[in-house]
């Protein structure tokens, strides 16, 4: 009986120790203050900047919803095409930074080039080409 009454507070202690967590939205944790895009194509190179939280958002959403990535079977280096850099600013000064290319390839950080979702790629991009920076 106490192993039973001792199991179901230590089960009800776990379960409401989560509710104590920092949130993402709490003071500490760093958040997006501003979104840079340098697009590259055939020797033009154009820079937008994005302050608005709803601008930043619709980019935001559609770099996590670029699925999953596979490793290519070619080098995308070789390629020509158009490149999109996102960087990604957060209010502790740190950074992230996105690379695309071709509607075909993503890089993150400067890490390996990865092959996603053409589809996922091509929206993401016609995002970045057509969204107009901030002031």
């Amino acid at each position: 009986m106490k192993r039973r009454v001792l199991a179901i507070i230590m089960s009800a202690a776990l379960l409401l120790g989560g509710c104590h967590a920092r949130s993402p939205a709490s003071p500490g944790w760093p958040v997006v203050s501003q979104i840079s895009v340098t697009r590259r194509h055939e020797g033009a190179v154009s820079t937008q900047d994005y302050t608005s939280q709803d601008k930043m958002r619709q980019i935001l959403n559609c770099l996590r919803d670029l699925g999953q990535k596979f490793t290519p079977a070619v080098d995308p280096d070789t390629f020509s095409g158009r490149v999109f850099t996102v960087s990604v600013l957060f209010s502790d000064g740190s950074s992230r930074l996105y690379e695309t290319k071709s509607d075909l390839y993503v890089r993150f950080d400067g890490g390996p080039w990865q092959q996603a979702d053409p589809k996922k790629l091509e929206r993401l991009n016609l995002l970045l080409q057509s969204l107009p920076g901030d002031s």
